[in-house]
């Protein structure tokens, strides 16, 4: 979802995966809760950073928190 350029697709894939009242746990810029501010959220990182880790907790087959991290990987 992250990885996803078009904002209808990326939207539509929030709406699938996630739960209404999922998390969203970014270290450099707080918490975001709801399909919405995911949303918002996930345009903005996908902007300034094409690449990160991120880490899932899922409930009942959907995403309930997200964990994103932009360590950067061992060469």
């Amino acid at each position: 979802m992250f990885g996803e350029i078009d904002p209808l697709r990326r939207r539509a894939a929030i709406d699938e995966i996630f739960h209404e009242d999922a998390v969203f746990h970014d270290p450099n810029r707080g918490i975001y809760r709801g399909r919405d501010e995911i949303d918002r959220i996930a345009g903005v990182i996908k902007a300034a950073h094409p690449d990160g880790t991120d880490f899932i907790i899922a409930r009942d087959g959907k995403i309930a928190a997200v964990y994103l991290f932009f360590d950067e990987l061992p060469s």
